[in-house]
Formats: C-alpha cells, structure tokens, sequence
C-alpha cells in the first residue's frame, strides 16, 4: 500500500461511494471474487485492501 495522498471533496467521496455500489449491485459474484483474491493475498485489513480500489474509482471520476 503506498502512502499517496489525495484530496477529494465530500461530494467526490460520496460519488465514489455510489460508483462502488453500483458495480457491486450489477456485478456481486464478480466483485466478491475480486475482494475475496485481495484479502486472500494479503495480511492487512479490508480497509488497508479497499482503499487503492476506492481511489481507483475516484481518479476514473477525476475526484482525486
């Protein structure tokens, strides 16, 4: 995990949020899959996993 920072307005992370949501709701077996490999392949925490995924979707949405 690097430690980049970012900066995001609230209204950036909630549409990130909701961009998040989204692929899961049309995608659930796929997403799963994938957060299962993440948390399968590495000692840290969902968050810790999570969190390179969520500024993924915000950079995607030129929020960050």
């Amino acid at each position: 995990m690097s430690n980049e920072k970012i900066s995001v307005t609230e209204n950036g992370l909630a549409d990130a949020f909701t961009e998040w949501d989204r692929r899961f709701r049309n995608e659930p077996k796929r997403f799963m899959s994938e957060a299962e490999r993440l948390l399968k392949d590495t000692p840290y925490s969902y968050g810790r996993v999570c969190a390179p995924y969520l500024i993924s979707i915000l950079k995607e949405q030129g929020a960050a």
